[in-house]
Formats: structure tokens, C-alpha cells, sequence
């Protein structure tokens, strides 16, 4: 019995499929005169043999691919429905035809349009349905594509939220606030009591070293002096202080959390506003819920406060600082005060939390934590306790404990903060205006603002520079920080000549070349970054 093919001058007879499982997928009938496929068509594979299809007798026009070899969308075929109509069987976009086997060979997969077509395959028109209304097939089709599409693998889904929840943190806060921390308790570990652990812990910060490493480098080669580097880093990591690493992790989980409380409350109080400001952000974007979002909100604020207040290595500046940012982050973006509306208000927010309270409060709270300074049984009494409010006696010792460089550091970050409060505004001009935000930059003109924010970031860093040349200890450290802060400003001056004030809006990415969002996140953030990483070798 001859097989119901024949390859003989690779020419295919018409025939029809003998079973249900090869119906609802063929393709159109063949024209007048047979044409000829390449033999690799013409060969059936091994499960085509076995089942005795017929199937492949009626393709007349090659497989998808060689239709997309020929410049055509590949589409699967069509299928005749109960009422005479033909739908042609599309697949979602991102889809692929699924692999072909063709004399035994497995094809790669070919990409198809995204949208069900009727009564065609390919792009060349067929006879149109038999019958039956073809808008709901069009319907119908579509709608099965979309639930195609709607069936994203579990892995896909989770590292979407993944990637939500992370943007919704506005990571470049995230990360000033995380070597803010840093910064401070590694600038009062330096400057605690003089001598024991905490002289020889700091000794990496120092331009001098221990007195036994001394002794060891100037014995040894400098290859050697090079090699013992970290040994002396695991020495120095093992003297800190056995107060020192709980008061550090005290001060750093609720900050971050706070932080991330702060920001998220922002977003969604913001989202019409941030619909137009900033669309790519993940709640405008439909990227995180909003029901998801609120619930991370709320279990920061929940891990925040009782963290800083339930561990045992708390203080008071940490109490302090902790409640009033969170005070101060509700005021700002909540209603019913929304203190954003206002521009003083506003920059004053800001300043107040990244200026002050952040590096007065978590440089006290270490302070306090190692136990340097007169009065401190007294503040961490009333810190440990909670029985009664801190005196007035007791608030004065705290801020005894403040070093000229903290003092200075404070100083500059509350301008720092103003900066950037009023940086952040300038991007945000369509969206503030329309919803009767009135920041300085819709009052003043974004081009204004931007001018006089950039003029000055670089008279603040050059006021640095004269202060680090001044308070910092030892040559080395002077020199070296006023260069760096006079090399800040010309970065400030220069990168400022690429900005385009005008390119910004829902249009525009966050950070696209040009833009002001580009400049305050790749200048003005990434200084404040590299200030935190300097601080502690002016101390």
C-alpha cells in the first residue's frame, strides 16, 4: 500500500486529514496547479509515520519557515468554527510559532504578530468567512490571545513585584541614608576616648597607625608592609568596642526602614501628580499595587519603630531623630498638613531631616553608645529607661558630645539638604502645577531655579573646601579634602553646561542624557555619596 504522500518530483497530492486531532489546524486549499516543495517538506517525520496522519497532504504552502524566510508574519493556520467561520489562529506578542519538525530536523521557532487575523494567512488575503458574524470572531480571538498573555509564569510575576517593590524605595535615597549611617558612626568611633579599643579600632582612619603596626611596616618591605594590610584590618575590625555593633545595626535597620516608610508615603500620596511628573515610577507604571504597596509602607513603619525603640542598644538622640523624621515625612506629603505645597515649608522639611536631625542624631547615638564624654550615664539612663523626659541638663551634656567636625558636617548638610530640596522640584514643574503644588520652581521658573541651585552647590563646596583645610586633623587630611571639595565644585559647574531644562516631563525617562533628573541623580546625589565617604578622615 503506497504511503498517501509522494514525493516524486517533490509535488504534493491533496488530501484530507482522517482524524479530529488533525482538523482544527490546516492550511488553505491549494490553487489550480500543485507547486513544488523542497523534499524536506515532502519527507514525513518519524510521528507522522507512526500515527498514519495525513496532514501534512494538504499544506500546499511551506511551513512558517520559510514563510518567514519570504518576509511574511508566520501564523499558525486557521480554524473553521461550528458556524462556517474561519479564524486564523494568531499568538500573543512575544510568542513563538512552536518548533516544526521537517524531515526530522527541529526548526527554531519563528515570532508572530501579536493580534488574531480573520480569514487571512500571512499577509495574503484568503476567501472570506462562510458565514456567521466576523467581529466576533475577531472578538473571540482576541480574547483568547489575551488570556494567552495573561499567563505569565509564577517566577516572571514575583520577579516583576521584585522589581517594583525595589524602584518604589527610590534606591539613591536608600543609599545616602545607608552610608550616611556609615559615615557618622565611623566618624565618633574615631573620635571616642583616646586610647583602648576605640584608638586602635579607628587606627585605619587615622594617618598614623597603631604603635605595634608601626614597628611591624617599618621592619617589613613595602611589599610586605602591603601584605600585612589585612591583618591589620581583621586587628582593627576585632578591637572595636563590644558596644559598637549594636548600637550600629540599632541605628541602621530602622533608619533604612524609615527611609523606605518616608519615600513610599510620598508616592502614594503623589500618584496624580507623579502620573505626569514621573510615569515610569512603579505606581503610575502599574508596576506594584497600590493595596501592595500600603502594606509595605505599613510594615516599615511597624519594623522601624520597633526596632528603635525596643532594642537594647538604643538612645535618646536615636529616639529622637527616628520619631522626628517620621514626623516630619508624614507632615510633608500627608494630608492634612502636605506641608509640600509650601515652599519654605517644604525645603525646611527636607533640610530639617537630611541636614540635622540624621547627622547630629546618629552621630550622638554612637557617641553615646561608646560611652565617650561627660554626662552620658545620665542620657543613656534616660534613653534605656523611658521613665521620665530628658532634662534639660541631660540634653546640654548630649550636645557637648558634638565634635567640631560633626558641628561642621552638620552645617554643610543642612545646605546640602536645602539644595536638594529644591533640586528635586525643578524636573517636577508640570505635575506641581497642575495640582496647585506651589514649589519655587513653578513661582520662579524652572530655568531660574536651576541656575541658582548649581551656583549654589559650588559656593557651598568651596565653603567646605576652607572649612576641611581648617578643622580636619593633620596635613595630609587638609590638603587632601580641600582639593576634593574645589574639584566637587568644577564637576558642579561643568556637568551643569549639558542640561537642558527644557527636556524634561512624563515624556522623558528618569535620567535620560540632558535631562535634570540625569544631573541630580548622577551630580548632585552621587557628591552627597562621596561627601558621607570623605567625613570620616576629617575627624
Amino acid at each position: 500500500m503506497s504511503p498517501p504522500w509522494s514525493s516524486a518530483a517533490g509535488a504534493v497530492a491533496p488530501s484530507a486529514p482522517t482524524h479530529d486531532r488533525c482538523r482544527p489546524l490546516r492550511w488553505p486549499q491549494p490553487p489550480a496547479t500543485t507547486r513544488a516543495l523542497p523534499p524536506a517538506f515532502v519527507t514525513p517525520s518519524p510521528a507522522m509515520a507512526r500515527s498514519g496522519c495525513r496532514a501534512g497532504a494538504s499544506m500546499r504552502r511551506p511551513p512558517a519557515r520559510l514563510s518567514a524566510m519570504a518576509g511574511r508574519p508566520a501564523l499558525g493556520g486557521w480554524v473553521r468554527r461550528g458556524d462556517g467561520t474561519r479564524v486564523t489562529a494568531g499568538r500573543p506578542a512575544g510568542r513563538s510559532v512552536p518548533r516544526r519538525f521537517a524531515g526530522g530536523r527541529r526548526q527554531p521557532p519563528v515570532a508572530t504578530d501579536a493580534a488574531a487575523r480573520v480569514g487571512t494567512v500571512g499577509d495574503r488575503p484568503e476567501e472570506q468567512p462562510l458565514g456567521g458574524d466576523a467581529g466576533v470572531a475577531a472578538a473571540a480571538a482576541a480574547a483568547a490571545a489575551d488570556r494567552l498573555r495573561d499567563r505569565v509564569p509564577t517566577a516572571a510575576r514575583v520577579g516583576r513585584v521584585v522589581r517594583g517593590l525595589w524602584q518604589f524605595t527610590r534606591p539613591h535615597t536608600l543609599i545616602g541614608t545607608f552610608l550616611s549611617v556609615v559615615s557618622l558612626s565611623a566618624l565618633a568611633l574615631r573620635s571616642g576616648p583616646a586610647g583602648g579599643a576605640a584608638a586602635a579600632a579607628s587606627s585605619l582612619l587615622r594617618s598614623t597607625p597603631p604603635e605595634a603596626l608601626a614597628r611591624g611596616a617599618a621592619a617589613a618591605s613595602p611589599l610586605g608592609a602591603l601584605a600585612a594590610l589585612p591583618a591589620a584590618a581583621v586587628g582593627a575590625v576585632a578591637s572595636v568596642p563590644a558596644s559598637f555593633w549594636p548600637a550600629f545595626w540599632t541605628a541602621m535597620v530602622p533608619a533604612l526602614l524609615l527611609n523606605v516608610f518616608i519615600v513610599g508615603l510620598n508616592q502614594l500620596c503623589d500618584i496624580p501628580i507623579d502620573a505626569i511628573n514621573k510615569p515610569f515610577l512603579p505606581l503610575p507604571a502599574r508596576a506594584l499595587s497600590v493595596p501592595a504597596a500600603i502594606a509595605a509602607v505599613v510594615a516599615c513603619l511597624a519594623g522601624g519603630v520597633a526596632v528603635g525603640l525596643a532594642s537594647p542598644a538604643t538612645t535618646l538622640p536615636l529616639q529622637v531623630v527616628l520619631f522626628a523624621s517620621t514626623a516630619l515625612g508624614v507632615a510633608y506629603s500627608a494630608p492634612p498638613l502636605r506641608l509640600k505645597r509650601f515652599a519654605v515649608l517644604a525645603s525646611a522639611c527636607v533640610l530639617s531631616v537630611r541636614g540635622l536631625l540624621i547627622n547630629a542624631g546618629f552621630f550622638l547615638h554612637m557617641r553615646v553608645a561608646l560611652g565617650a564624654g561627660a554626662g552620658t550615664a545620665a542620657v543613656a539612663a534616660a534613653g534605656a529607661t523611658g521613665a521620665a523626659p530628658p532634662t534639660a541638663a541631660a540634653a546640654a551634656a548630649t550636645w557637648a558630645l558634638m565634635t567640631p567636625v560633626a558641628s561642621g558636617a552638620c552645617a554643610f548638610f543642612v545646605g546640602y539638604g536645602l539644595l536638594i530640596a529644591l533640586f528635586k522640584d525643578v524636573p517636577d514643574v508640570a505635575g506641581d502645577a497642575a495640582h496647585a503644588v506651589r514649589t519655587l520652581s513653578v513661582r520662579l521658573g524652572a530655568r531660574r531655579v536651576f541656575g541658582g541651585c548649581v551656583a549654589g552647590l559650588a559656593a557651598l563646596f568651596l565653603a567646605a573646601s576652607a572649612g576641611a583645610a581648617s578643622l580636619a586633623t593633620g596635613l595630609a587630611a587638609k590638603v587632601g579634602l580641600a582639593a576634593a571639595h574645589a574639584a566637587a565644585a568644577g564637576v558642579v559647574l561643568s556637568k551643569s553646561r549639558s542640561v537642558d531644562v527644557a527636556k524634561e516631563g512624563g515624556n522623558v525617562a528618569e535620567g535620560a542624557p540632558g535631562s535634570v533628573s540625569r544631573y541630580y541623580l548622577r551630580v548632585v546625589w552621587v557628591l552627597f555619596y562621596l561627601e558621607y565617604l570623605l567625613l570620616p578622615f576629617a575627624g
